[in-house]
């Protein structure tokens, strides 16, 4: 009677055990589901963070290279410019002049704001990248006993 008992208890244990492992297998498989979504998640936000980038670099690239040709034009228009055809002409020249020169520094001052802009998102991508790394690294390790 007595072993009778001790083996009921044994079956009772081990079909807990049973249970609790086919819970634990459960859960595991539900947390490894849950990271891979969250790491595809990312995968895809970083794909579109650098579709999004590539297109601002190849726009601030075309706003550059507009700027540069008509910075490189204004001065081709300072160099030609007929500076003896006398003084009456002098005042007009020097108003052009100064516009023209005022444009271009408008124009290098664009440029060295949109190369710092494309600097600016380059770090943002890399650093966007190494966040998805981090993320990587710490949940991969989750979840293995």
């Amino acid at each position: 009677m007595e072993e009778l008992k001790k083996k009921t208890n044994e079956i009772q244990q081990l079909s807990s055990n049973n249970a609790f492992q086919f819970a634990s297998k459960l859960i595991n498989r539900s947390s490894s589901s849950k990271k891979d979504d969250d790491f595809e998640n990312l995968r895809k936000k970083l794909e579109i963070q650098e579709e999004e980038f590539k297109l601002q670099q190849s726009t601030l690239f075309q706003e550059m290279n507009s700027l540069s040709a008509e910075n490189d034009k204004l001065k081709n228009q300072l160099k030609s410019h007929p500076l003896e055809k006398g003084p009456e002409n002098n005042s007009d020249f020097e108003e052009q002049l100064e516009k023209m020169t005022k444009k271009a520094e408008d124009s290098e001052k664009l440029t060295r704001d949109l190369e710092d802009m494309l600097l600016e998102n380059r770090k943002k991508l890399e650093d966007s990248k190494k966040e998805i790394g981090r993320f990587w690294r710490a949940t991969k390790g989750i979840g293995q006993y």
